[in-house]
Formats: structure tokens, C-alpha cells, sequence
């Protein structure tokens, strides 16, 4: 049983019958009752999943504050492992909402009773030891790159100056504090002999865009692309 906005599609090929839960319906936005009526909805759905089919060998779940909440009763339960793909830091992408501390306690109390939290990179890892997850808990688990989602390279260049040998930087991904984005803009200002590009969307993308403003090179933003489309 997976709970998340949409499960990769690496799972329809998985040697198992794989029940997915969808947590954001279309047309779902991000405010505080729409993320109420969602997390209550991940509940009845996987009560409903309880009652009418033999438990799961293993629940997967993505790292919403209240997926988790969901995910961690569902588990204890029914009695079987539970194992959180964590895309990022829960606790930094929450410290500025309402109640943060007492949130942060309920996240930290659920993520400790599941069997692992993978997450995408070593930076995550210490991030998340520094909030109080045990080390143990913690495991990398690289995301495999599809190649046929990348298309050859084009002869002209799309991003960057055509016919220029010189050293090209990319950076791509969420827009969130774990994820460096912000780190890549410091970097980048102190590569004199270096083109910068970075793609993608998240929290920190105002804050991204105002600092490039102020360096004066509002062009290293791409803005959201799509996998054909990264440079």
C-alpha cells in the first residue's frame, strides 16, 4: 500500500499488487482546511482499505505532516513495517506554520515508529539526526534516472550561450533550505569563469529570484521545467 500525491512508475512493473492512496485530489490546494479535509480523507481511506483487504506486506508513505499521522496508526494497526520516502526535511519545510513546535513533536514521535525513512542524500541525513530521528532509521536510497525521460542534446544550446566552451553550471530540484538551492546562488556568484542555471520550484523560490535580483543576474533562473526540458 502506497499513501502519496502519485507513486512512480516504477511500481507498476513491481512484482507485487501495489493499492495507491492518492493524498492531494485534483484541484486541492495547499491551505490549512483543504490539507485538513485531505489528511482526514487519507484516514477513512485507509480505514476502509483495513476492513476490506488483508493487511499489506509493507506500508509505503510519503512525508506529509499528516500522511505520517495517517501512516503511523494505519501501521501499528494492522501490524506490518512502514517505511517513509522522505523527499525532503519535514521539520525545516514546517517551522514557520502555526504550532510549529508541538507539530514538529507529533512528527518526530511518528517517524521514530516507522522501520526506515529513505532519503535521497547525505545532507537529509544529518538534518534529520539533528531533529531527533535516530541514525538507524536513516538510509540513502539514490532515485534510479530514467534516460528515455532525456532526450539527446540538442546542437544549439537552449540556456546557455551558444558556442561557448565555457564551464556550464546546473542545479536542479526543490526549492527548500535541505536541498542547497539557495547554497548553489553563494557558489555560483564566486565562479568567475562559470555559467549558472538552476530549474525548479518550492518554498524558497521568492527568496532565490530576490537574490539574483540583487546580484543582477535574474537569468540564472529557469523557473519549473519538466525532465525534457532540463538542460
Amino acid at each position: 500500500v502506497g499513501v502519496s500525491d502519485r507513486l512512480s512508475e516504477a511500481y507498476e512493473t513491481a512484482g507485487c499488487e501495489i493499492v495507491h492512496i492518492p493524498t492531494a485530489p485534483v484541484g486541492m490546494s495547499d491551505g490549512l482546511m483543504d490539507k485538513v479535509f485531505r489528511w482526514r480523507g487519507v484516514r477513512q481511506k485507509l480505514s476502509r482499505h483495513a476492513t476490506q483487504a488483508s493487511p499489506p506486506r509493507l506500508l509505503l508513505s510519503d512525508s506529509t505532516p499528516g500522511v505520517i499521522r495517517a501512516a503511523s496508526r494505519y501501521a501499528r494497526k494492522a501490524g506490518v513495517p512502514w517505511v517513509v520516502l522522505a523527499g525532503g526535511n519535514i521539520f525545516s519545510e514546517t517551522r514557520s506554520q502555526f504550532l510549529a513546535p508541538l507539530l514538529h513533536s507529533q512528527i518526530r514521535t511518528d517517524l521514530l515508529q516507522a522501520e526506515k525513512v529513505f532519503v535521497d542524500g547525505p545532507d537529509l541525513v544529518d538534518s534529520l539526526e539533528g531533529e531527533g530521528i535516530a541514525s538507524g532509521k536513516i538510509e540513502i536510497q539514490y532515485p534510479g534516472i530514467n534516460l528515455e525521460e532525456f532526450p539527446e542534446r540538442p546542437m544549439q544550446a537552449r540556456y546557455y550561450p551558444a558556442r561557448d566552451e565555457t564551464l556550464r553550471l546546473g542545479w536542479h530540484g526543490r526549492h527548500t533550505e535541505p536541498n542547497g538551492v539557495l547554497r548553489f546562488i553563494d557558489l555560483a556568484q564566486h565562479c568567475r569563469k562559470g555559467i549558472p542555471r538552476f530549474c525548479g520550484d518550492g518554498p524558497l523560490r521568492e527568496q532565490a529570484v530576490l537574490k539574483l535580483s540583487e546580484l543582477g543576474h535574474p537569468e540564472w533562473c529557469l523557473g519549473p521545467l519538466d525532465c525534457h526540458q532540463i538542460p
